[in-house]
């Protein structure tokens, strides 16, 4: 008896044993799962007011880049995700009113393994100089009939910019400037005089040259030192990009922005024109590498669609609140876009293109009706009167928007009293 107790005891004690074992093994292998070999801060968020800035940080390059912050002292929130089990310091939530415009954080991995992260803030400034009254951009040919004849009477007083059209981007990554070359130094001599900055517009030469370029890493960087190099040889102020290839923007176009803002010169602006239909194909990072957003708030019909109004108020003011909801961007980056021209089913009215549009100085010229500018459609002619242009000028004012863009200035009327940028420079420039 005393030996089978003793045998049973052996057995329970092997089994313990046995247990023990496992449990310590099992412990042991789960331990060595979870070492983390590359600590990570894998996003942050800085919120500015009602506003909340977040980015992916890069993690080849250990940075994260946002935009939109002018001032460190602004922010008013922090918050920010780590690799499991990691830690950070010093904590970012701790520089809440002191934030500088880049600030290093040590990532440390439970094995005590570091990474260190530089958080920059692209827009950041320690005296903001900004446009009091907000941006009035013009877009504007280089080289049109109507050059010649409009450009000796623009009224500087009411813009802030001017975005000169177009640079051509070729599928190899060459600019091509035979529409500018010919006017951009008169255009940047007398702009500059005028204390409004200059911009070269980019767009593509043809259907696909611009998705091509920006496609692979090779032809994206000479085409990202090219654009730089002329901004510089010429003396302007920055450059806009105008990618209208709608269905090919995606992460080719985003890498293409976001080269181009890391290299560029500190105090090149980079803004572009976007559209209002599609907006995921942006991503919310896409507002960190732009100064100011141009949104072509106008052709929502045309030659192409049914009759009716190609820039309705109702319409316009739902694609801004859908940029700064959907997409997060931020309003005093977004330019609200107003068209000097309008669409036409009258096949008398001269002028007409192939997509029948027409310009608002022809409209004005063909009608001579003193009420036109009064209206939004005169027969079966649609465009934006003086009241919808104020209207869309208040509103973006009052939302806090950097202001509105005209495509394109030498479009308006060349009679004073129907000039569209009048109305304009009324709401942004009011004479004291």
């Amino acid at each position: 008896m005393e030996r089978i107790n003793t045998i049973s005891m052996k057995k329970q004690i092997y089994f313990f044993v046995t247990i023990v074992m496992v449990v310590v093994m099992f412990g042991c292998s789960n331990s060595n799962d979870s070492e983390i070999v590359d600590p990570e801060l894998d996003s942050i968020s800085l919120t500015v007011g009602i506003n909340t800035y977040k980015v992916i940080t890069d993690k080849n390059e250990h940075t994260a880049i946002i935009g939109g912050i002018e001032r460190g002292s602004e922010i008013t929130a922090v918050s920010y995700v780590l690799s499991k089990g990691a830690t950070i310091s010093p904590d970012p939530k701790t520089l809440i009113g002191q934030w500088k415009k880049e600030e290093q954080f040590t990532i440390t991995s439970p094995n005590g393994e570091n990474i260190v992260y530089t958080v920059i803030l692209s827009q950041f400034t320690e005296d903001t100089q900004d446009v009091e009254n907000g941006v009035v951009i013009a877009y504007m040919p280089g080289s049109d009939w109507e050059f010649d004849a409009k450009f000796k009477d623009i009224k500087w007083e009411y813009l802030t910019h001017v975005n000169v059209s177009f640079l051509y981007v070729t599928e190899d990554g060459e600019l091509l400037d035979y529409k500018v070359k010919d006017n951009l130094e008169e255009i940047r001599n007398t702009a500059h005089k005028n204390n409004v900055k200059v911009l070269i517009s980019l767009i593509s030469s043809h259907n696909e040259g611009f998705a091509e370029a920006i496609k692979n890493e090779q032809t994206r960087s000479k085409l990202v030192d090219n654009v730089i190099k002329y901004v510089r040889d010429n003396q302007l102020d920055g450059f806009d990009i105008d990618y209208e290839i709608y269905d090919r923007r995606g992460p080719d176009l985003l890498a293409f922005a976001k080269e181009l803002n890391k290299k560029k010169d500190k105090e090149m602006l980079q803004t572009c024109a976007v559209v209002r239909f599609g907006l995921d194909t942006y991503t919310i990072e896409w507002q960190n590498y732009f100064d100011l957003i141009n949104v072509m708030n106008y052709s929502y019909t045309g030659g192409w669609g049914k009759e009716g109004q190609h820039s309705p108020y109702d319409k316009t003011v739902q694609a801004m609140e859908g940029w700064m909801s959907e997409l997060e961007t931020p309003a005093s980056k977004l330019v609200f876009g107003l068209p000097f021209f309008g669409f036409s089913w009258d096949d008398e009215v001269p002028g007409l293109d192939k997509v029948r549009a027409i310009r608002f100085h022809q409209i004005v010229s063909y009608y001579s009706d003193e009420n036109v500018i009064n209206n939004d459609q005169i027969g079966r002619t649609y465009y934006n009167g003086h009241p919808t242009i104020r209207k869309k000028c208040i509103y973006a004012k009052e939302k806090g928007m950097a202001g509105v863009m005209i495509w394109q200035i030498f479009q308006d009327s060349f009679e004073e009293e129907y000039s569209l940028l009048n109305v304009i420079g009324e709401v942004y420039f009011p004479e004291e």
